[in-house]
């Protein structure tokens, strides 16, 4: 019988039922080049059986588009995919048992490393979450993995920087919206809050409009959604910001031209 699989990847803490990642889905550490770190993922089988988990290492990357790319290539010069060693590839995990999986990062002995270097553990049940069958009787199983970050940051080093790609009004369903797509152009990760100031023609500021924090690691891109639906018709200026929760601040200062839905 034929079967399709799709594959649901985790980066946000999420539960099923079956395995679940009771710690979190991102492990940084401030690291010094030349010693040794350790961690571990803790799991949890909340179904009625025995659970087989294969777990492997791959490197990440994602673009303003959506897309989050996984890749076995070791083209990022930014991974520290080599430097972290697992205790287990593969487990059993029986019903409501907990399990860690433990990982250790030794951080090479290297003045040259600067900033941020990253790369994921990706936990992979066997068993998918959700079978049925389609009008022609094929099999869709839908299965889930778990893809856990491992950072370093090299304590003190990296620069801090960040690009605006674009900025464009867009309207769904007669709301608009403004999409703000950043890259980290900087060396380490950072997690911008955006900010969006805006006056009226008289000079006056509307309420600020804030979006949620969002992790971009370097040569890494994400897209904010600002709501800004409610504002009167009118033409505002604005100053967008994107705090980045350390010393810096990035701003652009921008025209809206906001039409009647009506």
């Amino acid at each position: 019988m034929r079967s399709l699989i799709f594959f649901l990847i985790l980066i946000a803490n999420t539960l099923f039922s079956g395995v679940a990642v009771l710690n979190g889905l991102a492990h940084e550490f401030n690291v010094t080049p030349g010693n040794i770190y350790r961690g571990s993922i803790e799991l949890q089988n909340g179904s009625d059986g025995a659970q087989v988990v294969t777990i492997y290492q791959t490197d990440m990357s994602t673009k303003y588009s959506g897309e989050t790319i996984y890749t076995d290539s070791l083209l990022n010069n930014r991974s520290n995919r080599n430097w972290v060693k697992i205790s287990n590839l593969i487990i059993t995990i029986e019903s409501e048992e907990k399990r860690n999986i433990d990982f250790e990062i030794n951080v090479p002995n290297s003045n040259s490393l600067i900033g941020s270097y990253w790369s994921v553990i990706m936990v992979e049940p066997r068993d998918p979450i959700h079978i049925q069958k389609d009008e022609n009787g094929v099999n869709i199983q839908s299965k889930v993995r778990y893809a856990i970050q491992i950072v370093c940051n090299i304590g003190g080093t990296g620069t801090t920087d960040l690009k605006f790609i674009n900025i464009s009004q867009k309207k769904y369903n007669k709301q608009q919206y403004l999409e703000v797509d950043i890259e980290n152009t900087g060396q380490i990760l950072i997690k911008p809050t955006l900010s969006l100031e805006l006056f009226n023609d008289e000079g006056t500021s509307l309420p600020i409009i804030k979006s949620e924090k969002q992790r971009i690691f370097p040569l890494s891109s994400k897209r904010y959604v600002l709501d800004i639906i409610g504002i009167k018709p009118g033409v505002y200026q604005g100053i967008l910001i994107a705090d980045c929760a350390t010393d810096d601040l990035f701003g652009v200062n921008i025209t809206l031209h906001l039409k009647d839905d009506g």
